[in-house]
């Protein structure tokens, strides 16, 4: 309107014809966004308008301030212009894999790689490649948790395509399962949430159903059923050349405070090893902190209260074969005040215990600070995982709950370095077996029998006179190193017990690698920085777009800021 009250549109045209290319006896905005927007997208056909048009898109695309009225006429062309019909057309994703002006562009390329996977016309080198042109589309981010389901769905089948599942002894399965085999559960996991995250249920439901199945028949099921093989010929837990939770304190606490150096321990209820291994790499991007992580073997059976009670400083422990309950050196372990009684005995030095959720609310300044000066060991609790996975309404939400965990275990840690602790070990009491999708009967193996049976969940059973069974393996306390009478039984390999009323999807308790394979963290906060200029490569030429690399991390897109 300003233009035409100005008596410029002449001349406008005039300028416009000069840069794009644009002729026309009766121009309008409209009408060259139209030739515009089809240049930028040709879908096969040769544009109208110069390679300055297709700039002039991309340039306003990238323009935050421009972005909302570049997405609302971009919507309204593709409707009036039929490009869904245009783009049906292309035969070869590849042909569309410059252009994101319309939306339509971006499911036919994410249907095509979808497909591609299915039929196995697209492999993971392929797909990576496909992936590399669509990361500065316009459209990328609305549909990021669909790419990285994709991408994570195909590095996950390419892996048990070449993985060697070999063990011949326990210390070389646990070795093995701590250097590659943890990959795919967490390749599993990242699918499995970012395909919730996306909202296209319906979308990827062939490719979920071809993921759960490599997943569950030719990996989870095949590894634990060779590892099962070995713990047959065992006798007694924990095994030789494993280091193991039971020597927690000795091993890893009791050298740290003897050399009189403060020390929190963070314990994290269900953190397996796979989800250590990213905190991990979490860790190391932040500045002036560094992080190392280790395994070790947990207890059986791989549940809360005895596993809890590994973690205290202690030199026996008993386990009540009717209730389940732990003891350590005849003390209670159960909840908060028990363990800090524990602490407080057996430390040796000024030990206490806190839930997290109360950690993270202290005053770093004066109450944060007044704890750590108080004390010399502090244990911190969470239950982010497992108050989630336990839950017959809530397991489905497991890997949502990793994801909070691992942002509140960050949290911590910093917590931890504002109020002057330089020295953290983060831990669990046992990780967890998980399917996204519904377990199968020939899952189930029948509940043991004997008398006085006093304890039975999915994954154990605790009580006297167990019967042996072919379907479970049974232990007595004096073989899993433990005092008092009580008999454990353990389903084989992923097998679970029928138990009434509890969730069969997330479960803990047995001997599979995904359980007893814990992780242990040596985190420390240096004094200075350790923050360095990296290289900044402009992606387009439109509005720059850059990435970013901390020092010593090689992280998967999201999972930075």
């Amino acid at each position: 309107a300003l233009v035409e009250k100005y008596e410029l549109t002449e001349f406008l045209w005039k300028e416009v014809e000069k840069k794009y290319k644009y002729f026309s006896e009766q121009p309008s905005v409209l009408d060259f966004a139209i030739e515009a927007f089809t240049s930028a997208a040709p879908l096969g056909e040769d544009p109208s308008l110069g390679r300055e048009a297709k700039l002039f898109i991309s340039r306003w695309k990238n323009n935050s301030q421009y972005a909302d009225a570049f997405e609302k006429l971009s919507n309204r062309l593709e409707k009036e212009l039929s490009i869904s019909d245009k783009v049906s057309k292309v035969e070869q994703i590849e042909e569309l894999k410059d252009q994101d002006a319309f939306e339509v562009i971006e499911k036919k390329f994410i249907v095509g790689i979808r497909d591609g996977m299915l039929d196995s016309t697209i492999g993971l080198e392929k797909l990576k490649g496909l992936l590399d042109t669509r990361v500065s589309s316009f459209w990328y981010k609305k549909y990021g948790s669909l790419y990285r389901a994709l991408l994570d769905g195909a590095k996950m089948l390419d892996a048990i395509k070449k993985s060697d599942l070999g063990m011949s002894t326990i210390d070389q399965a646990f070795a093995n399962y701590a250097k590659n085999f943890y990959k795919i559960d967490q390749l599993y996991r990242s699918y499995v949430y970012h395909a919730s995250r996306s909202n296209q249920a319906t979308l990827l439901d062939k490719l979920t159903e071809l993921v759960e199945k490599h997943y569950s028949n030719n990996f989870l099921l095949k590894l634990n059923d060779r590892f099962q093989r070995l713990l047959d010929e065992e006798d007694s837990w924990p095994p030789a050349g494993v280091e193991t939770q039971t020597n927690f304190f000795k091993e890893c606490i009791k050298p740290v405070i003897s050399d009189k150096k403060k020390l929190f321990v963070v314990i994290s209820d269900a953190l397996r090893f796979e989800v250590a291994e990213e905190l991990n790499r979490r860790i190391l991007s932040q500045d002036r902190f560094t992080s190392s992580i280790e395994y070790r073997a947990s207890t059986l059976p791989s549940y809360t209260q005895l596993g809890m009670a590994a973690l205290l400083p202690h030199e026996k422990l008993e386990v009540d074969p009717t209730s389940g309950e732990c003891t350590a050196d005849g003390m209670s372990t159960k909840g908060l005040d028990a363990r800090k009684k524990v602490l407080e005995k057996n430390s040796g030095v000024k030990a206490t215990a806190i839930l997290a959720k109360d950690f993270l609310k202290l005053n770093s300044n004066n109450e944060g600070r007044e704890l750590s000066r108080e004390h010399d060991l502090i244990y911190i609790y969470n239950n982010g995982i497992d108050a989630a996975g336990d839950k017959l309404t809530t397991q489905h939400t497991t890997f949502e709950a990793v994801e909070n965990e691992l942002e509140t275990l960050l949290a911590i840690l910093k917590k931890i370095g504002s109020i002057n602790g330089n020295n953290a070990l983060v831990t669990a009491d046992h990780g967890f077996l998980f399917n996204s999708d519904k377990v199968e009967d020939s899952d189930f193996t029948a509940n043991p029998t004997g008398n006085e049976e006093g304890v039975t969940s999915r994954r154990y059973a605790i009580g006297r006179g167990l019967e042996q069974s072919d379907g479970y393996k049974t232990f007595s306390s004096a073989s899993l190193g433990l005092e008092g009478e009580a008999e454990f039984a353990i389903p084989k390999s992923i097998n679970r017990f029928k138990v009434k009323g509890s969730g069969s999807q997330y479960v803990h308790g047995g001997a599979s690698l995904q359980e007893i394979v814990i992780p242990v963290l040596k985190v420390n906060k240096a004094r200075s920085s350790d923050v360095e200029i990296v290289e900044v490569d402009v992606l387009n030429s439109g509005q720059p777009k850059y990435n970013y690399r901390a020092k010593g991390t090689d992280f998967l897109p999201d999972q930075t800021n």
